[in-house]
């Protein structure tokens, strides 16, 4: 099991990038779109770690 990234209670947005953006990223509107949920989650993983 993967480490969760810590959120303060504080934070009220998190800028994750346009790779988890459906208007931004065909790939990740493909992946939604499909249903492959697990897959939009790992993008927006590497997004966080990046």
């Amino acid at each position: 099991m993967t480490e969760q990234p810590e959120v303060r209670a504080t934070a009220t947005f998190v800028n994750i990038g346009e790779r988890t953006n459906v208007t931004g990223s065909a790939a990740f509107k493909k992946l939604i779109v499909e249903g492959d949920f697990a897959k939009a989650v790992e993008v927006a993983r590497q997004q966080v770690e990046s």
